[in-house]
């Protein structure tokens, strides 16, 4: 039989306090009442708040549903990932990353897709590359065109790839056989803000045959967006190739002033 919402208050009171308790004992001992409590009524109340008028409250349900029942409470996420409210989706990404369901996690390829919220679609592009597998990285490459940032103005677009990199250096061991768009990733990685992602790109690049990687180089060079560029001269440089100018030296005109600096740099150097 449903709950009527005057019998939710005692609990709705219990998440609470298990959510922000002060003192720390006081918050432990919430917490220890909700895991004594049968774990079908613990759910079903659970449930239940994720109707709650309030975000902040579904997004206390859900935290405390997963930390007292991962496994139960999975079944709630989906939920969560409709929600109307953009901080209870972003709740939901950090919970799914918490449970590490791959499936679960799959889910998050379609709020990078979809989300209208650009902080939405950062969070699950992070996480992606945080947990993801490579059923990931076709969209991340999409999402490579994503200009949107989070709240702090971080753009998705340089975090795409960030996480296809990740997924790599989780997945594949440094020598194998790169497929074409895989080296392009590997090259784009190069110019990352993360100095180890960048180091296992060049490690992983390093063990590419030569005429693989300036067929690379002469794609990102003609790209349309300066970041393409940018990696295409960092790849020239930092995989120490030769017969690179004819590849670079079109860069030296380019109309970015970054890109221009950097191929007129190199070209000093080579």
């Amino acid at each position: 039989m449903a709950l009527k919402n005057d019998d939710l208050l005692p609990f709705r009171l219990l998440i609470n306090e298990a959510r922000r308790g002060r003192p720390e004992t006081a918050r432990r001992a919430a917490l220890e009442s909700l895991k004594a409590m049968d774990r079908v009524k613990f759910l079903e109340k659970c449930g239940q708040l994720l109707s709650d008028p309030d975000p902040e409250m579904r997004c206390y349900a859900a935290e405390i549903s997963i930390a007292v029942a991962p496994h139960e409470a999975e079944g709630h996420l989906p939920l969560l990932f409709r929600d109307i409210s953009p901080v209870v989706r972003k709740t939901g990404i950090k919970l799914a990353a918490r449970v590490g369901n791959l499936e679960v996690l799959r889910s998050l390829i379609t709020l990078l897709d979809l989300d209208p919220d650009s902080g939405v679609r950062f969070e699950a592009c992070v996480e992606l590359g945080r947990r993801g597998d490579l059923n990931a990285v076709p969209p991340l490459r999409l999402a490579r065109l994503d200009l949107g940032t989070d709240y702090e103005g971080r753009i998705i677009s340089d975090f795409a790839v960030d996480s296809i990199v990740k997924i790599y250096r989780r997945t594949y061991p440094i020598a194998r056989s790169y497929d074409g768009d895989e080296i392009r990733d590997l090259m784009l990685g190069l110019k990352s803000l993360d100095a180890d992602l960048v180091d296992d790109a060049t490690r992983r690049l390093k063990t590419v045959d030569t005429p693989r990687l300036l067929a690379a180089i002469r794609g990102l060079s003609v790209e349309e967006d300066s970041r393409s560029k940018l990696a295409a001269i960092a790849a020239a440089d930092q995989l120490e190739l030769i017969d690179v100018r004819g590849l670079i030296e079109p860069l030296s005109k380019d109309p970015d002033p970054d890109v221009r600096g950097f191929a007129i740099a190199l070209l000093e150097d080579l």
